[in-house]
């Protein structure tokens, strides 16, 4: 195994070796503790010694494009009917009716799928991925609460 990459940004780095993987370059992560007083650690990423650079360089470009835009460094595909988001970042394939995570049957890209799901504190219904509720500002918590969404209490 040969460095790729390191750095103090952990989901940068994830979010390229998401990129990698899908492109079929096996990586890992590790990390090393720079400072225990501060709790600062560095990320280190690692690809095979046979590794196609050019491969690696194009998936760290365009994860360092998303984030100079501002955007999510997710190299996944977001897919939510609620929002229109539909089509397949590589190809456009129309992702609708897919059933869970996965590849584009077209191209192989990867997607997420983001389910709506009711906030549990006003019951507004907002993107699964979601940490706050757009409508209250209440902490959303884990995707687990919403599967069994608290039941309501009487007179509310």
């Amino acid at each position: 195994m040969r460095e790729l990459l390191h750095s103090v940004d952990g989901v940068k780095l994830t979010a390229i070796q998401s990129g990698l993987e899908a492109a079929g370059v096996p990586s890992d992560i590790t990390t090393e503790v720079r400072n225990p007083y501060l709790g600062t650690m560095e990320f280190f990423l690692w690809v095979p010694n046979d590794a196609d650079q050019s491969i690696c360089d194009e998936v760290c470009q365009k994860v360092q494009e998303r984030q100079a835009m501002g955007l999510p460094v997710s190299s996944a595909t977001r897919v939510s009917v609620s929002e229109d988001m539909t089509a397949c970042s590589k190809c456009h394939y129309d992702l609708r009716g897919q059933t869970a995570d996965g590849k584009c049957p077209e191209c192989g890209y990867p997607y997420e799928l983001i389910h709506q799901r009711p906030c549990p504190h006003c019951q507004a219904m907002g993107p699964s991925d979601f940490s706050v509720c757009w409508n209250c500002g209440e902490e959303i918590g884990d995707t687990e609460s919403f599967a069994n969404p608290p039941p309501p209490v009487a007179g509310e």
